[in-house]
């Protein structure tokens, strides 16, 4: 659900939009989050200096952190990736050679086109005193070994990720050289590596704890894996200027008056905090209604907007400027027009678009269709529908939607392998 919008330049391009080329080889990876360290050895990490990309996705390697949100499947060539994350429906492109990234989800009648910039200036470790304070870094380590994964010959390196001033650490990684390397929005870094990643540990210590490829084959060449939706337009995004504001200090505002329209006689308006844009609500008489925390809008209908602050958690609003939700939503996904999953630091839930929640204290809840729901309680998923009954007793250790929207199953903890089957044919069993 989550859309990352920048600052909006101009609206400029409908119809075809594709980017053929020839390719050396096509390649489509399956790559997972696996591992989870309680609340205690994350605030420990803390406390010394962890990289970004890191710090993005930490809570997901929590006890009942969402691993699915992070499951994407990749289609590689020399100089474009396609990420599909089939969870939150979102889909990402990557062009190298023109620095450019595609984003949208699915059903949005606009894709944003945006500049791929880097984080980490890689750098070795002789030119570290050449940095600036502040600057964040990244030094790939030489080969240190070889192992097979997923038949493939991957090499060892060490990354050691830092910034000036503040320190730095270390996390191990291995690549597959005879694949083209890759980033995605969890490995930002990637297309700098010397190869594909395979695994990614995020303790030297532990490594069952980061990312993973579960699924690697070659495919026929063709440049139709990589082109763009048809029919759509495509919204040209800018970055910051030196001042902290986009261009003519409106596009960020301009963007939110797009997606939402808010009752007379109360606004959207922009200002700046800590270096970046963001936006609030204000009543004609210049009254705030809302401080300006907000750095992306999505429309959920015409009566309700899903906004994310700086901290990138989720809030409804109608058209009053009235935040429906009384706690933040770390991840909230809709279910029907009417009714969506939510889940907060506490609980995870059923909530309907008046903020009103329907069903909570949930351990997790996981999307089978518009009508049921998986809902985990006691340590099992069992199925919910939207008014909170349970169809189906909980029962299931495990339930994992696969790169071919079928579902994985795991009735109990122990058991050697997970059951897979559609979902038409789950949904059969459950009206037996």
């Amino acid at each position: 659900m989550k859309l990352k919008i920048c600052l909006v330049l101009c609206v400029c391009v409908f119809g075809p939009v594709s980017y053929l080329y020839a390719q050396e080889g096509v390649w489509q990876l399956e790559l997972e989050a696996s591992g989870e360290k309680p609340v205690e050895w994350w605030n420990k990490r803390k406390s010394g200096y962890i990289a970004d990309f890191e710090q993005a996705v930490m809570e997901t390697f929590q006890p009942n952190g969402k691993k699915i949100e992070l499951q994407e499947q990749l289609i590689l060539s020399k100089d474009r990736t396609k990420a599909s994350n089939f969870y939150t429906k979102s889909f990402t492109y990557y062009q190298y050679p023109e620095k450019l990234v595609f984003s949208f989800l699915e059903g949005d009648d606009m894709i944003m086109k945006d500049q791929l910039s880097d984080i980490y200036k890689v750098t070795a470790p002789s030119a570290i005193s050449d940095l600036k304070d502040g600057e964040a870094y990244l030094i790939i380590g030489t080969v240190e070994g070889t192992k097979e994964l997923r038949g493939y010959t991957c090499n060892k390196h060490t990354l050691t990720f830092g910034e000036m001033g503040l320190g730095e650490n270390q996390y191990t990684v291995w690549c597959a050289a005879a694949l083209p390397a890759y980033s995605t929005e969890v490995l930002p870094f990637g297309r700098h590596l010397p190869g594909a990643i395979f695994q990614l540990d995020f303790s030297k210590e532990d490594s069952t704890l980061g990312f993973f490829v579960t699924k690697a084959e070659k495919l026929p060449a063709l440049g139709s894996y990589f082109e763009l939706p048809n029919e759509v337009e495509v919204v040209e995004l800018t970055p910051l200027d030196s001042d902290g504001t986009g261009q003519g200090d409106e596009s960020l505002v301009n963007s939110f008056h797009s997606a939402f329209s808010l009752e007379d006689g109360i606004q959207w308006f922009q200002d700046v905090r800590a270096g970046l844009s963001v936006v609030g609500v204000r009543n004609e008489n210049g009254d705030i209604l809302l401080p300006a925390v907000y750095q992306s809008a999505e429309r959920i209908n015409e009566n309700v907007v899903a906004v994310t602050d700086i901290e990138q958690r989720y809030w409804l609003m109608n058209a009053a400027g009235q935040l429906l939700n009384k706690v933040a939503y770390n991840h909230f996904l809709p279910i029907d027009d009417a009714i969506y999953s939510y889940q907060t630091d506490a609980e995870c839930g059923l909530a309907n678009l008046d903020g009103k929640i329907l069903v909570g204290q949930l351990e997790d809840i996981q999307p089978l269709n518009s009508t049921y729901v998986f809902a985990k309680k006691g340590g099992q998923y069992g199925v919910m529908d939207l008014k909170g009954n349970f169809v189906l007793a909980p029962t299931y250790h495990k339930v994992k939607w696969n790169s071919n929207g079928e579902l994985n199953l795991l009735e109990k903890n122990g058991d050697a392998e997970m059951k897979t089957v559609s979902a038409s044919e789950f949904l059969k069993e459950i009206h037996k």
